[in-house]
């Protein structure tokens, strides 16, 4: 089963790319932030675990 892409509005997709570029904020946030990113462009979801170097159940979590 392959998850659809994650829904997202503009405002939330600016939200996620400034915390995704961000050079102060925790690691996994940042993280998090570039996962949900290609979540939003329809990246599987274990091709978005092996980005940021997770387990694919972490990058299912990070969907909810």
């Amino acid at each position: 089963m392959v998850a659809a892409a994650l829904p997202m509005t503009g405002e939330q997709r600016a939200d996620l790319s400034r915390t995704a570029a961000s050079s102060t904020l925790p690691h996994r946030l940042v993280m998090q932030a570039r996962a949900l990113l290609w979540a939003g462009d329809d990246v599987a979801n274990e091709e978005i675990a092996r980005r940021s170097g997770v387990d694919s159940d972490a990058v299912r979590r990070w969907r909810v």
